[in-house]
């Protein structure tokens, strides 16, 4: 660790110099560019005109909430509203962000790209009519400019919001560790095809049943087949509007996918409960206390008839060796089961060592005439 101290010490004093004139330089620059973005106007809390539609009498509350009345008065506000001219995003799409999350009244929002904080003040005006939720967004690029803009706003918005400056892979493994699920996400990230299919599938791992993923720029190819190869191995899905279903091969590089007006955005709806089938699903790995998995026990929707697989991998890191793993597998037969359902693993999955902490991963796979419907995640214990 004093090897680098030792070696900037020993360096002639002009290469010294010239290192401590540019680190310097660097901080002047970045006290530069954070009171430049302390001066951004940003205007104060105020009423805003926004649509009222029960989100689950709807089919497709996209169109519900475009056709309202009042959604143009909602348009309208944003229009004027000075974050607009510094972010990427249209008005329309700050105003149909801030009246889906008046209407969903979430406890989380997740934001994928926070660049200038645009649509970031559009859904944290809706947290803060709401009186609840937090909005935690993500950018690695920013961490230089929206701490300043977030000091400009007014403090009862301020409270609704949590930067980081994360990538998302990083944002979703924090998200993970603490347990937090979204009503809404929003994907303005990273637009190739790899990265827009990674953000869509830590979405859906991440949203609570009936949630919203809007997907922005989906007039490139990397978002859009993206969202394209994501809804077609993830059944139950449902877009609010057709630009997928609209696709011609003609016109691979089609500028108006969208069939939302003066947008670029496409909008998926998750399922309202979790849809098992053969091809196996898991709902992550996260932390585990114990050191033996037992079992796990199911929520299950309606009747169901056929055979469930069940595999758990625990895994143990720390002390004792880098990684143990072990892994455990089960299968049941159900007949019309409408109840929790538990199956057991035969021995129980245990670690042995010591180990600074554990995770489990389980997995499920049904082979059945219909989906396997659960309320919520397996329960291992």
């Amino acid at each position: 660790m004093l090897l680098p101290l030792v070696k900037a010490i020993a360096r002639p004093p002009l290469r010294v110099a010239l290192c401590v004139a540019r680190a310097a330089l660097r901080v002047a620059r970045a006290a530069t560019t954070f009171a430049q973005w302390l001066r951004v106007p940003v205007k104060p809390i105020a009423p805003i005109a926004c649509p009222t539609i029960d989100l689950a009498a709807v089919s497709d509350p996209i169109a519900t909430i475009l056709a309202a009345p009042e959604f143009q008065e909602t348009v309208r506000w944003f229009v004027d509203n000075p974050a607009t001219e510094r972010s990427l995003v249209s008005s329309d799409t700050q105003a149909l962000l801030f009246a889906l999350v008046r209407n969903l009244k979430p406890a989380n929002v997740f934001e994928i790209g926070t660049y200038r904080c645009g649509s970031s003040e559009a859904i944290c005006r809706a947290l803060c009519a709401n009186g609840a939720g937090t909005l935690h967004t993500a950018d690695p690029f920013s961490r230089g400019v929206v701490p300043a803009i977030l000091l400009r706003w007014p403090e009862p918005m301020r409270r609704h919001v949590h930067y980081h400056a994360l990538n998302s892979m990083a944002f979703y493994m924090l998200m993970t560790s603490i347990r937090a699920s979204a009503d809404l996400i929003f994907i303005d990230g990273n637009h190739d095809y790899e990265f827009a299919l990674f953000d869509l599938q830590a979405a859906a791992r991440h949203l609570a049943p009936g949630g919203f993923v809007l997907l922005d720029n989906v007039s490139q190819p990397g978002p859009f087949f993206a969202a394209a190869d994501f809804m077609r191995v993830n059944g139950g899905w449902q877009e609010c509007g057709n630009s997928l279903s609209r696709y011609r091969s003609p016109h691979p590089f089609d500028r108006n996918r969208t069939t939302i007006h003066n947008t670029d955005l496409l909008v998926l709806r998750a399922p309202r409960h979790i849809a098992v089938a053969e091809r196996p699903q898991t709902s992550g790995q996260r932390l585990f206390r114990n050191r033996r998995v037992s079992g796990m026990t199911l929520a299950i929707v309606g009747g169901a008839a056929g055979t469930l697989t069940a595999q758990c991998v625990l895994r143990g890191f720390g002390r004792t060796a880098p990684l143990a793993e072990v892994v455990g597998e089960s299968s049941l037969t159900l007949a019309d089961a409408e109840r929790d359902v538990t199956i057991r693993f035969s021995p129980p999955i245990v670690l042995d060592g010591e180990f600074a902490h554990a995770t489990v991963e389980p997995w499920l796979a049904w082979d059945g005439a219909a989906a396997l419907l659960l309320t919520e995640p397996p329960a291992v214990f």
